[in-house]
């Protein structure tokens, strides 16, 4: 907990950090188990194909507005005997300048389609990749969550280690990297009869 004697804005960001490195220790800690569990079978890269995609996610708006304003009043009192007269004029003018801005935000939606060959199956499997893109100032904690999930590094042709689980597939990338990707298509691979003699 940070000191009482900390601005509250201060405090909340200590609190902030704080929270996000427990959380971190935990995605690590589950990371390390998630890859431990596995019973994997060997399999090969076939194809992949790449669709890119880019949507607004969302719009900052920034304004400023000033101003000036003048009042003048000029009047006179006259008196004659017991009646007093007032005569009085007030005159005002203002103006008022508003300038703003508009700052887009996007995140990049890279698809991945990937066929892997099994042992008795095809799978056609989903690697979605995101990233944020936008004025590095802007929501540097959204950012790094969206940024989270970059994909698998996969090499047509060569091996890959995979287990399915459901609707699922565990892989194992060049890189080492574990991922977790979507079934989109589980084809079943015929096995050559042989003829008889």
């Amino acid at each position: 907990m940070p000191p009482d004697f900390l601005a509250p804005e201060i405090q909340l960001g200590a609190i902030l950090v704080n929270r996000l490195k427990v959380s971190f220790l935990i995605i690590c800690a589950g990371g390390a188990s998630f890859a431990a569990n596995h019973n994997w079978s060997t399999g090969q890269v076939l194809d992949a194909n790449a669709k890119r995609d880019i949507v607004q996610t969302g719009t900052t708006f920034q304004s400023s507005t000033y101003g000036t304003a003048t009042a003048t009043t000029n009047g006179s009192v006259a008196n004659s005997g017991a009646i007093s007269t007032v005569n009085a004029t007030t005159e005002a003018s203002g103006q008022t300048t508003t300038i703003g801005g508009a700052q887009a935000h996007h995140t990049v939606f890279q698809d991945n389609r990937v066929i892997i060959r099994g042992g008795d199956y095809l799978y056609t499997v989903d690697d979605l990749s995101l990233k944020a893109v936008g004025m590095p100032t802007h929501g540097l904690i959204t950012r790094a969550i969206a940024n989270r999930k970059h994909g698998c590094r996969m090499v047509v042709g060569d091996p890959i280690q995979y287990e399915q689980t459901k609707d699922k597939l565990f892989v194992q990338d060049a890189d080492g990297k574990v991922c977790k990707l979507d079934i989109v298509k589980q084809e079943r691979i015929a096995k050559a009869q042989s003829s008889p003699k």
